[in-house]
């Protein structure tokens, strides 16, 4: 099995080239939630590790033509659990966009904005 810390430091696409089932454009809820994702596309900040829940979660951000904090993404995955979460920040606030456990949807809410965590 893969340990988040070989994706540290590496985008988000170098996790879905090998991990193909990470794809979001196949986790979305729905088309629009795909399209809030697919809009965001861009420059990706490296990935970093957060214990989320006990868990070593892997964090990414994506941003969309180098505003990041006004439009970005935090992905963020739990290899051990198959699990994903993204959620897409914007001026107007924040959206879910693919699936993933209710504790990642909290940490993203509770501490994230933009392109950090604390």
């Amino acid at each position: 099995m893969a340990q988040p810390g070989q994706y540290v430091g590496m985008p988000f696409s170098h996790l879905v080239g090998e991990r193909h089932e990470f794809l979001v454009r196949d986790r979305a809820l729905n088309r629009d939630a795909l399209g809030v994702y697919s809009e965001a596309d861009g420059i990706e900040i490296p990935g970093e590790i957060r214990k989320i829940n006990g868990r070593n979660i892997l964090l990414f951000f994506t941003c969309k033509k180098d505003r990041c904090s006004l439009v970005s993404n935090i992905i963020l995955v739990d290899l051990e659990n198959q699990a994903m979460h993204v959620v897409n920040w914007t001026d107007k606030g924040l959206s879910v966009v693919v699936d993933g456990p209710p504790y990642m949807a909290e940490f993203a809410r509770k501490h994230c904005r933009a392109t950090s965590c604390d």
